[in-house]
């Protein structure tokens, strides 16, 4: 039996925050921010990407989750869409300042999926190894990875593309209205997204009543060594889609991080 999330006895100071790349990703945490929630937590959500349309979604999303809205405001940068790995030193600084506010930190999972969760991902990982946030805890939530060598979406489900990770099961306290409500009504410009994921997210969570997230419980240069040497089962779907190749987001993430 995999281990719960118990939040009971952790930091006192009960702020957590979510950090989304993108407005929607947070729907992939949303069962944490709800356990969160019912145990007192002040939750907020930082978005990294925020065009105006985009933006308007998520400040009725986070209103809807009773969250807090925050989002990057760095006026020298405009972060892209599907680029976050040019600005991951960038990225790394902001969110280096941010982390005193809170304990508990939910992040994308590095799975593979999106370049943009994984270069998020990636920045936690290695800030979760200083002495710095040495009291924070760092959770991952998985939002989609590659099936198979084709390219079929895989919603919601960890990969094992980092070693060392402990798996929490929590309850799936969102209900499927809500969920419906968040993706056609809410985020209804990612309607087309949502007609791809959306289907096999509620029947994840119409056969099962745990949802995942995941920890890492030690990171050091051997695990950073293990990120660097390529994903090759299956490959990225990022890859397989023809955004960019892995080989060319670890190049990038590793000489301007100096890993």
């Amino acid at each position: 039996m995999q281990p719960s999330l118990d939040l009971s006895e952790l930091n006192p100071l009960k702020e957590a925050v979510v950090l989304a790349p993108h407005p929607d990703d947070e729907l992939f945490a949303i069962d944490a921010i709800r356990q969160l929630k019912k145990q007192d937590y002040k939750v907020s959500i930082y978005y990294f990407h925020t065009p105006w349309r985009r933006r308007c979604e998520a400040l009725n999303a986070t209103n809807y989750l009773k969250c807090s809205f925050l989002e990057f405001s760095n006026p020298k940068y405009v972060l892209q869409d599907g680029k976050f790995h040019l600005y991951i030193d960038i990225i790394f600084r902001e969110i280096k300042a941010i982390l005193p506010k809170f304990s508990i930190v939910l992040c994308p999972a590095l799975e593979g999926g999106h370049q943009d969760h994984d270069t998020v991902s990636l920045t936690c990982k290695i800030l979760s190894s200083r002495h710095t946030f040495a009291n924070h805890k760092f959770y991952y939530y998985s939002c989609y990875n590659a099936y198979s060598k084709f390219g079929i979406f895989n919603v919601g489900i960890p990969s094992q593309y980092y070693p060392n990770y402990r798996r929490h099961d929590i309850p799936c306290s969102a209900s499927v209205h809500e969920l419906l409500y968040l993706m056609f009504v809410v985020y209804k410009s990612q309607f087309k997204s949502w007609i791809v994921l959306g289907p096999i997210m509620l029947l994840l969570r119409l056969a099962t009543v745990r949802c995942i997230l995941s920890n890492i419980s030690k990171v050091d240069s051997n695990s950073y060594n293990h990120i660097f040497s390529g994903i090759d089962n299956p490959r990225p779907l990022y890859e397989i889609h023809r955004r960019i190749t892995h080989d060319e987001w670890l190049r990038h993430t590793r000489i301007t991080l100096n890993l």
